[in-house]
């Protein structure tokens, strides 16, 4: 029991320690958003590819080869959001509905537990990443993708989120054998 309150302890202080949660909130804490904050957090006091871009796309998996860990990647947003008309306030999934602001800077993710809100799209609109659906009626919307960008790859441990392996790469997740961080009990 103490080792799991000092647990808490450690993950709540990198969490928070100069750096707040994100302005729409998290109500309570969520595996996912847990992980992402402190990948964030890291990501832009220790990472090259921070000082690279201005707006970044994060993401969260689920390994099936390897359920004790949960995956963060951070990287540079290379593309626009489509803004359709049946996007609306309040609707999940079609947009991303999280987000973070540091420095200038910009991280969005989606969340299908959480509703868009206003002020996630003024954020997008202020990054310049929303396009309206009417803007490219009858053509598609390129996205542009690079495989030569790099990224970085948080592989936390999914019972103790203060245990975590970064890789910086330009191979997709699932594609190269991943770091393991050692899950184990400390004893």
């Amino acid at each position: 029991m103490k080792k799991f309150i000092i647990t808490i302890i450690a993950v709540y202080s990198i969490v928070f320690e100069g750096c707040s949660l994100p302005k729409n909130g998290i109500k309570q804490f969520e595996e996912k958003n847990d992980a992402i904050q402190i990948a964030i957090k890291n990501f832009s006091a220790n990472c090259k590819l921070y000082k690279r871009g201005t707006v970044f796309s994060v993401a969260v998996y689920s390994l099936k080869d390897y359920k004790d860990l949960v995956v963060v990647r951070i990287g540079k947003n290379r593309r626009k959001l489509l803004l359709k008309s049946d996007v609306a306030v309040g609707s999940k999934t079609k947009l991303p509905s999280r987000y973070f602001e540091k420095d200038g800077r910009l991280f969005f993710w989606w969340d299908n537990d959480y509703a868009l809100s206003q002020e996630a799209l003024a954020v997008f609109q202020k990054y310049g990443l929303l396009e309206r659906e009417n803007d490219h009626e009858g053509e598609m919307l390129l996205i542009d993708t690079d495989d030569s960008q790099k990224a970085a790859h948080y592989y936390f441990c999914k019972d103790n989120f203060v245990k975590y392996k970064r890789v910086i790469t330009n191979i997709g997740i699932g594609y190269y054998t991943p770091p393991h961080p050692k899950c184990g009990v400390d004893k």
